[in-house]
């Protein structure tokens, strides 16, 4: 978590807290990761750096509105995540913290699944009938962050939203069953879209809620000895 500013000047490097500083790491490691995978699949699989590192729509020459409500929902993925992980770091220690920390990092998994389609790529690879399998492992997943915060998810967050979410995610999951529905790929895909929309909802309500309540304890603190 990103440590409160702190008062002393003199524990500030270059601007930044130890808790900022230790945060600037990390985004700068995963910034090198990222270029080191882009290495590495250049090497190995004699993929092309343009195709690793442009825009796909202008690496291969397709319309720029193909996969537009795909593109919405991994921004609404990643915006869900974003706001979670920023309430936890804000938020008072306990179950809203935990809960929002668990909800941001099993968001950031879903997002990079979506993204690159790991569900369907990384399970077909593994093992049979893999897509299901890891959809079963991101239901456990889910059942775990909400089993160990249902008292805390009943009692201080907006529940029929999350209800919402969860209905509208499993029934894109079901619809995805049945191939030979009509209109399946606007139900199934506008589903999941809204889900996702819901959870990103769902979040931002939580965290705002946490963040206002931290702020004002904040304020209601006697100020530190001088």
């Amino acid at each position: 978590m990103i440590d409160p500013a702190p008062t002393e000047a003199g524990r500030r490097t270059f601007g930044l807290a130890p808790g900022e500083r230790r945060a600037a790491l990390g985004f700068a490691g995963f910034g090198v990761l990222a270029m080191l995978v882009v290495v590495l699949v250049r090497l190995a699989l004699d993929v092309p750096v343009p195709t690793l590192t442009r825009d796909p729509a202008f690496t291969f020459d397709y319309p720029d509105w193909v996969g537009a409500l795909s593109h919405l929902g991994v921004l609404a993925w990643a915006a869900a995540a974003s706001v979670a992980l920023l309430g936890a770091s804000i938020a008072a220690l306990g179950e809203a913290r935990r809960f929002l920390t668990r909800a941001g990092l099993l968001t950031v998994v879903l997002a990079f699944d979506d993204l690159f389609q790991g569900h369907e790529n990384v399970g077909g690879l593994l093992f049979y009938s893999g897509e299901l399998v890891i959809f079963a492992l991101y239901g456990l997943a889910i059942v775990l962050v909400v089993s160990g915060s249902r008292r805390y998810i009943r009692e201080s967050t907006p529940v029929a939203v999350l209800a919402v979410a969860a209905v509208l995610l499993g029934f894109s999951q079901l619809i995805d069953r049945f191939t030979y529905l009509p209109a399946r790929l606007l139900l199934e895909d506008g589903s999941k879209f809204l889900g996702v929309l819901a959870w990103l909802l769902y979040l931002a309500i939580v965290a705002r809620r946490e963040c206002a309540g931290a702020l004002a304890a904040a304020d209601r603190a006697p100020p530190p000895a001088r």
